[in-house]
């Protein structure tokens, strides 16, 4: 029994070294927007202003966006600059699915 505790003890200390990453969709009726990206390297602007990079799962979720019209810029080094203009009602969820192309050498 005792070292079946000890090893139980080793266990959950060595499960609380690792992070564990949890991402909790916004509540419904939050205007969101999420943007896919093809590069783990991205950066996001909206409006001009930059509002996060991309992370290892080339995802980025912008919640609490104002509704209306906006200029999404997506920059990754060696890519292609990405400008589209989105149009988004309130309470929506917006997805959008970027495709980066690579620049040529």
């Amino acid at each position: 029994m005792g070292l079946r505790f000890v090893l139980a003890f080793f266990a959950l200390l060595l499960a609380g070294c690792f992070p564990v990453v949890v991402e909790v969709p916004p509540p419904p009726g939050v205007t969101t927007l999420e943007v896919r990206t093809s590069s783990a390297q991205a950066i996001v602007f909206v409006d001009g202003r930059e509002v996060g990079r991309v992370g290892q799962d080339r995802v980025l979720v912008f919640p609490r966006i104002q509704p209306g019209t906006h200029e999404v810029v997506v920059l990754a080094p060696g890519h292609e600059v990405f400008i589209q203009t989105i149009r988004i009602a309130s309470g929506q969820h917006l997805l959008l699915n970027v495709t980066l192309r690579r620049l040529p050498l």
